[in-house]
């Protein structure tokens, strides 16, 4: 897979799973709306399930949440929630959601109180649209 400036992308198939070699950073911030992306470490036009890693980093007393998905908006799959008491958090969480079948995903980022920072990564993607064996 290439991204839009030709850059050849490593991947590590095994059947229909994609690992990419090196996560691709697709939001890095302290809060953003909801928002409509095409994620780079996943396919365009088709609908596939992304696999994400989701970071986020919080002061004391901060709260919010990252949340990414077909329809985030309705239904977030993949989401991350963060409540700090007196002291700083910092924590990853792994998780899957699919896309569109465009290849549009939903996500947002928001912060309810304090100060939170958010990352968000996308690790690879499963292409369930043709069955393969594994090692194929």
């Amino acid at each position: 897979m290439t991204t839009s400036g030709n850059v050849i992308r490593q991947y590590v198939q095994d059947g229909n799973e994609y690992r990419i070699a090196a996560a691709v950073q697709e939001y890095n911030g302290s809060g953003i709306a909801i928002n409509d992306i095409q994620p780079v470490g996943a396919p365009s036009g088709i609908s596939t399930e992304i696999y994400w890693m989701l970071a986020v980093n919080s002061a004391a007393n901060s709260s919010g949440e990252l949340g990414a998905g077909a329809d985030a908006v309705t239904s977030p799959v993949a989401v991350f929630n963060v409540n700090a008491g007196n002291t700083a958090q910092a924590g990853r969480v792994s998780a899957r959601s699919r896309s569109r079948s465009t290849g549009i995903v939903t996500f947002y980022a928001i912060t309810t109180v304090g100060s939170v920072s958010y990352t968000l990564r996308s690790n690879g993607f499963n292409d369930y649209t043709v069955p393969r064996l594994n090692g194929a």
